[in-house]
C-alpha cells in the first residue's frame, strides 16, 4: 500500500512493484485509474475496507501474475534509456554551461509584459464587445 503520490508512482514503475492503493484525496484517484488501467494496481474502496476485503484484494494481487508482469514489462520500457538520471542531470547542467545561459530553452511566458501575462488585451476585447451587444439591445429596445 502507498500514499499514492507521483513520486511514489514513479518509483512503483521504476521498481516493477504492483500498488494496492486506497486513494483518498487530491490526484490519488487519478494516479489509482492509471495503475488499475495499466492493469498493474487494484483500488481499495474506503468505504468498504475490512479485514476479509484486504484479504481478498492482496490474496488476488499475489496470485494473479498478470499484475506483476505488466509492471514488470512497463519497469523495463522505463529504464530503457541511454543515459541514467544522475547522467542526465549532468549532461544538462554542461550543456547550460557550454551555450552561457541556454536562453533559446527559456519559456517564452517570461518575456510577456503584464498585460500579455495576465491576458487583459484579451479581456479588454471580449468585455468590449459584450458591452457593444448589450448598449446595442438597451438602445433599440426602449
Amino acid at each position: 500500500m502507498m500514499s499514492l503520490l507521483i513520486q511514489i508512482t514513479t518509483e512503483t514503475i521504476y521498481h516493477g512493484v504492483p500498488v494496492i492503493g486506497i486513494p483518498m484525496f487530491g490526484d490519488q484517484f487519478l494516479n489509482m485509474a492509471q495503475a488499475v488501467n495499466g492493469g498493474y494496481g487494484i483500488t481499495v474502496d474506503y468505504n468498504l475496507l475490512s479485514v476479509d476485503y484486504l484479504k481478498e484484494i492482496i490474496e488476488e494481487m499475489v496470485t494473479n501474475e498478470s499484475y506483476t508482469n505488466k509492471i514488470k514489462a512497463m519497469s523495463k520500457r522505463y529504464r530503457d534509456q541511454p543515459l541514467t538520471p544522475l547522467e542526465t542531470a549532468i549532461y544538462w547542467v554542461e550543456y547550460v554551461i557550454r551555450h552561457n545561459g541556454a536562453y533559446h530553452l527559456r519559456n517564452a511566458g517570461m518575456d510577456l509584459n503584464f498585460i500579455q501575462y495576465h491576458n487583459i488585451d484579451a479581456f479588454t476585447i471580449l468585455y468590449g464587445i459584450i458591452f457593444i451587444i448589450i448598449f446595442i439591445l438597451f438602445k433599440f429596445n426602449y
